[in-house]
């Protein structure tokens, strides 16, 4: 189920997701990597974590760090 915090207040593109905001739980490379294919934008909170090795995950990083 989705739900809004709009109120009413929020444009809807008739056509396709466009923006989506979740919590940290959502916060992980696949799951962004996926997002990103369908060309939404993200709003998720990322967890305090310790520096990532990004070594052969340039793409993954791209999208992790653009959220």
């Amino acid at each position: 189920m989705v739900r809004s915090a709009c109120d009413g207040r929020c444009r809807v593109n008739g056509q396709r997701l466009e923006e989506g905001v979740t919590d940290k739980g959502y916060h992980s490379g696949a799951v962004l990597l996926k997002i990103a294919e369908w060309k939404v934008r993200t709003y998720i909170s990322a967890p305090r974590q310790k520096a990532r090795n990004w070594d052969g995950k340039q793409r993954e990083k791209k999208v992790v760090l653009g959220n």
